[in-house]
């Protein structure tokens, strides 16, 4: 009896010795090798520094925390960042047979891209070292999807900024907050989950989307809305590039989608496509009269099929447009000049493109007028015609 305690006495010793040396362990030393086998590869992968404050491992749970990263460009701004990135990993995996994530949490990531002024943006470096490493895999073994199921996949608070440096002058834009919300997330085919986004736009407008998602094979269908846009924040990224100013206006829309992809084909339909620009001001970049105002551009019912090239709309309704136009003394018309030019390809003695096949039901018009006004002569001559209907 007492040898059979011993025994148990001793089991319980290496219990109790194994159990403290894996927390320890896990809590203390696997964090330390997390953190710089992270560094290290994500610096032989993109050619920069980069710095990562905290890794918290629980060996209970398996769960990681990574807290306060950024990759910094060469001149020492921000790439990327985020300020923790959490995963919760499931023991179920090696039941599965498939990386198995109760939770995977990005918290304030933010990502700066930048078009450089020589055109070429600030990762292509990047770009090129990530296809260079996968050509060099694909030769040893075809590449395979990895089997992933993601019980929630959340993203909060997230910021995607642009700016061109290309341009004249730095032009920027700004989505933020994003947040994202996928659950039942999985690679596995067919199986697929009930997956949301919410983001507010460069143009101020808040975007939404739900549907679902595959990816073997690849297909999605859902619905897509964005309300409140405002297209003067539109015209500020594209100002330098148009000669005409947009002084007012408001922009919404929503669809339902969906597409499939079936070895090199590709099937897709917009369904209930419906936009609205309300309030719409326009004129010359020069300054001058307004030379189109705009109550109400709604259009509704739209459907679109490919490969079938096919777009079906039901109803455009134009509402309390105002119009004016002019010949100046060379006989130009205003308009032309805010059309811009496009330079002719080198390809376009090559094959026609398809034609697409559409459609429309009614259009409706109400409550528009037009001025017009011929510079060209002695005295000046001008028109109205109003009310349009």
């Amino acid at each position: 009896m007492e040898k059979l305690r011993k025994i148990i006495r001793l089991r319980r010793f290496w219990v109790a010795t194994i159990f403290v040396l894996y927390s320890l362990f896990g809590f203390f030393v696997v964090p330390k090798i997390v953190q710089k086998q992270i560094l290290k590869n994500v610096t032989e992968v993109t050619g920069r520094q980069a710095t990562l404050r905290q890794v918290k491992v629980n060996p209970y749970i398996l769960s990681i925390s990574l807290r306060d990263f950024d990759l910094f460009e060469d001149d020492g701004s921000s790439l990327m960042s985020f300020r923790e990135v959490y995963l919760d990993y499931q023991v179920s995996s090696l039941v599965r047979w498939a990386h198995t994530f109760r939770e995977i949490r990005l918290d304030s990531v933010r990502v700066h891209a930048r078009i450089l002024p020589d055109g070429q943006p600030c990762f292509v470096d990047i770009l090129a070292r990530v296809e260079a490493n996968a050509a060099a895999d694909s030769a040893k073994e075809p590449p395979v999807v990895p089997k992933l199921i993601i019980g929630r996949f959340l993203v909060v608070g997230a910021e995607l900024r642009g700016t061109n440096l290309a341009a004249e002058e730095p032009e920027v834009a700004v989505f933020a907050p994003i947040d994202l919300d996928l659950k039942d997330f999985s690679t596995i085919p067919e199986r697929d989950g009930l997956y949301s986004m919410a983001a507010t736009g460069a143009a101020g407008g808040s975007w939404a989307w739900e549907g679902t998602l595959k990816f073997d094979p690849p297909s999605s269908e859902g619905h897509f809305s964005m309300d409140g846009m405002h297209l003067t924040d539109i015209w500020q990224i594209a100002h330098q590039r148009v000669a005409f100013e947009i002084t007012d206006g408001e922009m919404d829309w929503d669809l339902d989608y969906s597409f499939s992809v079936h070895g090199d084909s590709i099937v897709a339909s917009l369904d209930q496509v419906g936009a609205e620009v309300t309030n719409l001001h326009l004129q010359s970049a020069q300054g001058g009269p307004e030379l189109l105002v705009v109550q109400r551009l709604a259009m509704s019912g739209l459907s679109l099929r490919f490969p079938e090239q096919t777009v079906a709309v039901n109803r455009v309704g134009l509402d309390g447009a105002d119009v004016t136009a002019w010949l100046d003394e060379d006989k130009i018309l205003n308009w032309l000049e805010l059309i811009p030019t496009m330079p002719e390809s080198a390809d376009s003695a090559s094959a026609p493109v398809p034609l697409w096949l559409a459609t429309l039901d009614t259009l409706a018009i109400s409550n528009c007028s037009f001025h017009f006004e011929d510079h060209s002569t002695d005295p000046h001559f001008s028109f109205d015609v109003a009310p349009i209907a």
